[in-house]
């Protein structure tokens, strides 16, 4: 089978991916700009090759209730769009914990539409805990979709 990269992150004791096409790199949370009030899915913004970009905090949309942020805590700027070459809608994600990126045959990966509710409209797919090599975690791994991110954002505004 094909083989797919996933940048992966914890989120309290959740574990997430992108794929890794989507991910920028990651960066220090020190940066952020908080903008209390605008909407709590956003915790602020931060100035990132001269564009500033929002910064989301996610944990309520997937479920996870702890608040701790520690000092391995990241944010996670991640590209989307079709022009994603030349000028992508660009966006940061707060993470507790940044995680590996396994390579995974796509035949552990699943479709989870349906599957789980609403709760993780922000993902797609899933890797079943045996299609991956990371020892001592035997955990899903959620990979999110930014496009379904940025719709969320969307109708909440």
């Amino acid at each position: 089978g094909n083989q797919l990269e996933i940048g992966t992150f914890f989120i309290g004791d959740r574990w997430f991916g992108f794929e890794t096409q989507y991910l920028v790199e990651a960066i220090s949370p020190k940066t952020i700009t908080t903008l209390p009030g605008i909407d709590p899915i956003i915790v602020g913004r931060v100035c990132y090759q001269n564009r500033t970009i929002d910064v989301l905090d996610i944990r309520k949309e997937v479920g996870v209730h702890s608040c701790l942020l520690g000092d391995d805590a990241q944010v996670i700027v991640v590209k989307y769009g079709e022009e994603a070459r030349s000028f992508p809608i660009m966006f940061g994600i707060l993470v507790d914990e940044l995680g590996t990126i396994p390579e995974v045959n796509d035949e552990y990966i699943e479709s989870i539409e349906g599957l789980l509710g609403s709760m993780d409209i922000l993902g797609s797919k899933i890797v079943r805990p045996d299609g991956h090599t990371l020892s001592g975690n035997d955990q899903m791994l959620v990979i999110l979709e930014p496009e379904r991110i940025i719709e969320k954002l969307k109708k909440r505004r």
